[in-house]
């Protein structure tokens, strides 16, 4: 939880605490609808389950998950404005950086999930019922998945344009 407070904090004193906050809100809301809808149907990675280990539930997603998700997907989007400008923080916001700066955080965000993703099934946090070729996990790499971050970042990446800091 530390490093998603700093992250939190970190996004409102730099994109100002009203984007800040709406980036801190939003992101976990969608990433918990979608786990919500994956664990339910199995449509984004297949039938799989969280376990108790990670507290508290709202439906069948443990509070934990998005909230991580944003300690994630925070920093997965910084990154990309130091690629295509230079700078940790957003420069121009013309629709082609923009397009960029999502597909560069995806890219990102995905290439962390796929670190994540094994180590969360191996120490046992959520069990996948079908197994997978990638150390037990369905294909990391799912058009559902891509889909997924892509709403994420595009989110932020658009909200972030709306911000008056640089």
């Amino acid at each position: 939880m530390p490093l998603t407070f700093f992250a939190a904090v970190h996004a409102g004193t730099n994109f100002g605490w009203r984007v800040g906050l709406l980036m801190f809100f939003v992101t976990p809301l969608i990433r918990w609808s979608f786990e919500q809808v994956g664990v339910l149907t199995s449509a984004a990675y297949g039938a799989y389950h969280y376990l108790g280990m990670l507290g508290p539930k709202l439906g069948a997603v443990p509070l934990l998950i998005p909230v991580a998700w944003f300690m994630m997907i925070y920093p997965s989007y910084l990154v990309p404005s130091l690629i295509v400008d230079g700078r940790p923080f957003p420069q121009k916001t013309d629709i082609k950086r923009l397009g960029t700066r999502a597909v560069i955080a995806i890219i990102v965000m995905t290439a962390l999930s796929a670190v994540m993703d094994q180590r969360m099934f191996q120490a046992g946090f959520w069990i996948c019922k079908q197994g997978g070729s990638y150390f037990g996990v369905p294909g990391i790499i799912s058009p559902v998945c891509f889909l997924k971050l892509l709403r994420c970042m595009s989110f932020l990446v658009c909200s972030s344009a709306g911000s008056n800091r640089p």
